[in-house]
């Protein structure tokens, strides 16, 4: 997923196992925060796309309405006409 570069400390001292424990939250932090940002970006596609199916439905149902109406329309006038 992703990797920290850890260089030597500036006074040449080894790192502490304090300074161990603040890098390993820092990047559970880290990583945490980039799940979620997937799974943010996840979350969007799946809305878009259910705006589109709904959007698909919408426009499905508004034809059907139009054919029977269309079909009403022209039995009935059939109907007058015999």
């Amino acid at each position: 997923m992703g990797f920290f570069e850890i260089h030597n400390k500036k006074d040449g001292l080894a790192f502490t196992t304090s300074d161990q424990q603040t890098l390993f939250a820092v990047s559970q932090a880290a990583s945490v925060a980039i799940q979620n940002a997937k799974a943010y970006c996840k979350v969007r596609q799946a809305e878009e796309g259910l705006r589109q199916l709904s959007g698909n439905l919408l426009r499905s149902q508004d034809d059907e309405r139009r054919r029977i109406a269309r079909e009403l329309h022209d039995s009935t006038a059939q109907s007058l006409a015999a």
